[in-house]
């Protein structure tokens, strides 16, 4: 007989998130990041529930996004790991999808590689997270060098990540944010590219980073944004519930042993339930 363990997920509770979203940023488009199989949600569950209500999507990989045009998903596709080879561009031109370039070897790939098509880039700065990005010293020339580039579409979107916007303590977004300012304003003609830089804890916090695009990711699942408390805990809805059986109660006394290694004991007399999830 089957355990009944269930991972149940709610997609009407995404949907909802993502509109959480627009009401937080009105004023800005919001792509909804499906990465990782949505979180573990399921990748083309969410994506052909979600296509109607969303403006676009954002995935980690190109399998991600080719999958999802397979499955008839029409919506533009980000890839936030753009690609490093010449045949993963080609195939990304050819799906249109959306890439983000966030190293110089991207650079000079998309410039080396001629295409039938443009292809539209988000060109991503390391305004201070130092995971992906291009240095601020790079950055100009990077814009430049894009769109002289025949097959890349003019619209280029010009992007950076938070690395603390969930701690509502740190001046690092403030920080970040005036590194992404500063260098947009002095480069000429980038006054007006298509930015963006929220993600969802800056969504729900800094509206300075409310710009044309932003990214909400973890918050469409109903997670909590902020190491702090935060309005945000309660407006958010789970987009997963976990149901599971109890296959056995036994009672402890205080000081006794539960578990691998002996890890865990009771500080009082208690009743151990053992839930049907794993192996035993």
């Amino acid at each position: 007989m089957s355990r009944q363990t269930q991972a149940i997920i709610h997609l009407d509770k995404i949907k909802q998130n993502y509109q959480l979203a627009n009401q937080w940023a009105p004023n800005s488009k919001n792509i909804a990041i499906i990465k990782a199989d949505a979180y573990g949600h399921g990748l083309l569950k969410v994506a052909t529930y979600l296509q109607p209500h969303v403006a676009a999507f954002g995935v980690a990989i190109i399998d991600e996004a080719l999958a999802l045009r397979q499955a008839g998903i029409t919506k533009n596709i980000l890839v936030l790991q753009g690609v490093n080879e010449a045949e993963e561009l080609q195939a990304a031109s050819d799906a249109d999808l959306w890439l983000t370039i966030h190293h110089p070897s991207q650079v000079d790939l998309v410039l080396s590689t001629q295409l039938k098509k443009p292809i539209k880039l988000w060109l991503k700065l390391d305004s201070g997270m130092h995971r992906l990005g291009i240095l601020p010293q790079q950055y100009r020339k990077a814009i430049e060098d894009l769109l002289a580039c025949a097959w890349v579409d003019p619209a280029l979107v010009l992007s950076s990540h938070f690395s603390s916007a969930g701690d509502l303590t740190s001046s690092t977004s403030a920080q970040q944010l005036e590194v992404f300012n500063q260098l947009i304003e002095s480069q000429a003609g980038c006054q007006n590219l298509e930015r963006s830089l929220a993600n969802s804890a800056a969504l729900a916090s800094i509206i300075e980073s409310h710009t044309d695009w932003n990214r909400p990711g973890i918050m469409l699942y109903g997670l909590p944004l902020f190491e702090q408390s935060h309005s945000s805990d309660k407006a958010l809805q789970a987009a997963m519930t976990f149901n599971t059986r109890v296959i056995a109660i036994r009672q402890l006394k205080k000081g006794e042993f539960v578990g691998y290694s002996r890890r865990w004991q009771p500080k009082k007399n208690s009743s151990i339930a053992t839930l049907a999830v794993g192996l035993c």
